[in-house]
């Protein structure tokens, strides 16, 4: 159970990185080589936020791979879809199909027999 909720920790630092990457986007009105468009990417806070969590998530990704055996720990990192598509519903008011729920149910259930 220690291992699932680490998976689970980390899973939403990487989510939150993810949806920190799209609000950033958001932001950008156009991609372009240019000072300005430098600039913009630089004064970016969620994207800033999004390099922050990514660079965690990946430094505690690193430990769990040294610590925790790779066979529980690649499953549990499907942890990370079932908190994207909610993310994905909650902040961008994206639609979530019955088919989608149904796969974050079994993703669910996986976890947690595999994370005991």
């Amino acid at each position: 159970m220690k291992l699932l909720i680490i998976a689970l920790f980390q899973s939403i630092i990487i989510t939150s990185g993810q949806v920190m990457l799209k609000y950033g986007l958001l932001k950008i009105v156009s991609f372009e080589l240019s000072w300005n468009f430098f600039r913009t990417i630089v004064s970016n806070v969620p994207l800033i936020l999004s390099g922050v969590a990514m660079v965690v998530g990946t430094a505690m990704w690193i430990w769990m791979v040294k610590v925790f055996p790779l066979s529980q720990l690649l499953p549990l990192q499907t942890l990370g879809y079932v908190l994207g598509i909610l993310a994905s519903m909650f902040c961008f008011n994206e639609s979530v199909s019955l088919s989608q729920w149904a796969g974050m149910l079994f993703i669910i259930i996986g976890c947690v027999l595999i994370g005991k």
